[in-house]
């Protein structure tokens, strides 16, 4: 079965620089029903694009994935990927994640809901399954957090990376432990007195495959103090190596986001992207971007809500060495939260998506980056009023497809929308 092309959508007014590339929506392979949570990849053997979605009802949802060969007009027929029922609901922020591997091998992680009387939250475990024939077909979901036995506990908002040669890695935050560290990290802080937070932070574990998701080591916990309710973003370098980066608990209820490689050796330090100084008391369910360009820079992209000084930012490293200053994307007193995420481009600069405006409206929102951090243009995606956690990713020559969740008017369900960008 395939799908054709929706009619080219006019470039609307560039916010700044010059007017940028022609926006075209694709017409999506999304049958009936609703569709949210999309997940976005490139195929390094063919080139070709791979989609992922959150597709249902209330009476019933599964994940599904299904390629193009050709930037966008045309889709293959969907692949179911989950094989139980309820066994995935939408969630933008712990939306599933796709990562596409060596050989045609896919991975897509999710999290499940359990019920778990007594709690403030349902629990929750994190699922995956894989394919070995391009995404025709998929294995059996299993459970990658290895302490099911203890009753429901919620083990979410998470990332995935293909990482080395054959290697596959998924973190997330997890409850075990779940207790408000901060006041352990008084040593370190001058002046620090114990605090109180809406929500116990969490530690970020990890598990690792060495041979794409086949088998699994045992959980491993990387670091404390995280945010329990900001997904952790996961990005692999040109050498194989993966960057994390999340939104740390600092002293004094600041929320601001860190990077640290992850991988299965020794546990480094994480270091801070920007002192934004955000003192906030529970979790704004916003984790930040993250990319590695071809060159080893890594590219980051947050949200901070932070009075008189809100906004939208990007940053980016060359090296081991520090970021740059930020670049306001958005800047304003106070605004709603946006969820931003990014992909890197082959000159060395980003493409952006976020969804809220300057002025705090819902839309889908592009900017492109120069190398240099400095924005080239950047636009509001017409009749994207509803535009809800987008993601990026960036073809080799700089065509970028960005997709969202539309959720939609009153009476009316969420739909996935997308636009391809062209390279300019």
């Amino acid at each position: 079965m395939r799908w054709v092309l929706a009619a080219a959508v006019a470039s609307a007014v560039a916010a700044c620089g010059r007017p940028g590339p022609e926006l075209t929506e694709l017409a999506l392979p999304l049958g009936a029903g609703r569709s949210a949570d999309p997940g976005l990849a490139v195929d390094p053997a063919t080139g070709d694009m791979l989609l992922s979605w959150v597709g249902g009802d209330s009476s019933g949802w599964h994940v599904y994935v299904a390629r193009s060969t050709d930037r966008g007009p045309s889709w293959s027929a969907p692949a179911r990927v989950t094989d139980l029922e309820h066994d995935v609901h939408p969630h933008g922020e712990s939306s599933p994640r796709l990562v596409v591997g060596p050989g045609g091998a896919i991975g897509v992680a999710w999290t499940n809901s359990v019920p778990a009387p007594g709690r403030r939250w349902p629990g929750s475990n994190i699922r995956f399954a894989r394919s070995t024939d391009r995404g025709r077909t998929w294995s059996a979901a299993i459970t990658l957090n290895d302490d099911t036995a203890r009753g429901p506990a919620g083990h979410i908002f998470h990332g995935a990376a293909w990482a080395g040669d054959s290697m596959l890695l998924v973190a997330w935050m997890d409850e075990r432990g779940g207790v408000n560290k901060v006041d352990a990290l008084a040593s370190e802080h001058t002046g620090h007195h114990p605090e109180e937070s809406e929500e116990p932070d969490a530690t970020i574990y990890l598990a690792a495959s060495v041979d794409f998701g086949r088998s699994w080591a045992p959980n491993r916990p990387l670091w404390d103090v995280a945010c329990p309710c900001c997904r952790i973003a996961l990005a692999r370098g040109p050498d194989g190596a993966v960057l994390s980066g999340w939104r740390q608990h600092f002293t004094g209820n600041m929320r601001d986001v860190v990077v640290a490689p992850v991988g299965p050796g020794p546990v480094p330090a994480s270091s801070r992207v920007h002192v934004d100084d955000w003192v906030y008391p529970g979790c704004p369910h916003t984790g930040p971007g993250v990319a590695v360009d071809a060159l080893g820079a890594a590219h980051v992209t947050w949200y901070s809500g932070k009075p008189r000084a809100a906004g939208v930012f990007y940053a980016k490293r060359s090296g081991t060495g520090e970021f740059g200053a930020p670049t306001p994307l958005v800047r304003a007193a106070t605004l709603p939260t946006a969820h931003p995420r990014l992909a890197a481009l082959p000159d060395g600069g980003a493409l952006v998506a976020w969804d809220v405006t300057g002025d705090g409206r819902p839309a889908l929102m592009i900017a492109r980056l120069a190398a240099d951090g400095d924005i080239v243009w950047k636009k509001e995606v017409p009749r994207s009023g509803r535009a809800d956690h987008p993601e990026v990713t960036v073809y080799g020559d700089g065509t970028a497809i960005v997709a969202w969740t539309d959720l939609g008017g009153a009476g009316e369900g969420s739909r996935l929308r997308a636009v391809r960008v062209g390279a300019n």
